[in-house]
């Protein structure tokens, strides 16, 4: 498996990734499908953002998931993950979230890694605690998120570098 930059080929990826993960129920915004110009257009955006950057999974040529990492403010970001839904439950999330936080901490510098995760996706959950994420006690005036937490839905995660031995 390897990652590479994300492209605006990639987008009925992105937005396939998207619409199964709204069917599913694994987002809060479970109510709003878009059309696929509305996504190709903030895929554009995202792309030009030098404060965004999406990372495309791909084992061979097959593309299967992406990681999402957008900035909230000075060195913080919130990343995200989707992959297909015929790759589910092969650890493909966990390591494709494992090589893209590697390869942005190298480059960006961050001071701190955040997710919000719906209190029901429980895969997700696994994917990131497998990746140093840590359940933390969401404290408005301490913590900042790029999308609005809903406090009874979505748990915070924030990522702690694995001490080396």
């Amino acid at each position: 498996m390897r990652i590479v930059s994300c492209k605006l080929s990639d987008a009925r990826l992105l937005f396939k990734i998207h619409q199964e993960s709204v069917n599913n129920k694994y987002l809060n915004l479970s109510n709003q499908k878009h059309k696929f110009k509305v996504w190709e257009f903030w895929l554009k955006y995202k792309l030009l953002d030098s404060k965004s950057k999406i990372f495309i999974g791909k084992i061979n040529n097959y593309k299967f998931g992406f990681v999402k990492f957008d900035h909230i403010n000075k060195k913080n970001y919130e990343v995200s993950i989707g992959i297909l839904s015929k790759n589910y439950n092969k650890g493909l999330g966990t390591k494709l979230l494992n090589l893209s936080i590697k390869k942005f901490t190298s480059t960006y510098r961050p001071k701190k890694i955040v997710c919000l995760i719906l209190k029901s996706n429980k895969r997700s959950e696994k994917c990131f605690k497998n990746n140093n994420f840590i359940l933390t006690k969401f404290k408005k005036k301490k913590h900042k998120t790029h999308n609005k937490p809903n406090l009874k839905k979505d748990n915070y995660f924030e990522y702690f570098k694995a001490e080396k031995n």
